[in-house]
């Protein structure tokens, strides 16, 4: 098992670690997620993850991508924090070009078509995978929107009045 080390980007050979099978994992810091950071309430603490190279059942280079931690949001119905733990567990299998990505056709398997490299860095598929994870309005359990619709009192509709004056006539 590899791990990554503190403050420096993990590169890593995809095709070769899909090729050997090989695991690397480490935690990154939420604060080094620069395109995460701006979504949070908060950036103190870390995510662990772990990428594990494989072949998937084409024989493609492949890998499985877990991510899990608690990130601090905040809640769009009542605006107080919210701690939203995260749990991913994404297939990949990679292409060598630009091209070759783009002429995959859109396949709704349990997998994904994703551009490899000699020199991938980790964290930003690790970051990617936290923000496809977030929800689009994260709330509290207790803060769900009701399905009732909101009783307004009469005074409140302002053509409730004329509503009234039309049926005298």
């Amino acid at each position: 098992m590899k791990e990554s080390g503190p403050g420096s980007p993990r590169i890593v050979d995809m095709f070769a670690l899909a090729q050997s099978q090989d695991r690397v994992e480490g935690h990154t810091r939420l604060a080094a997620m620069d395109r995460l950071a701006p979504l949070l309430a908060g950036t103190h603490g870390e995510l662990a993850w772990e990428v594990v190279g494989s072949t998937d059942f084409r024989g493609r280079p492949a890998a499985v991508v877990r991510v899990h931690g608690t990130v601090l949001v905040n809640c769009d119905r009542c605006g107080l924090r919210l701690e939203l733990p995260i749990e991913t567990d994404s297939r990949f299998w990679f292409v060598q070009s630009e091209e070759e990505l783009n002429e995959q056709p859109i396949d709704v398997d349990d997998s994904e078509p994703l551009l490899g490299s000699r020199h991938f860095v980790v964290e930003d598929l690790i970051e990617d995978e936290v923000i496809l994870a977030l929800p689009i309005s994260p709330r509290h359990p207790h803060c769900a929107i009701s399905n009732e619709p909101a009783k307004e009192p009469d005074h409140r509709r302002p053509f409730a009045a004329l509503a009234r004056l039309k049926s005298r006539h």
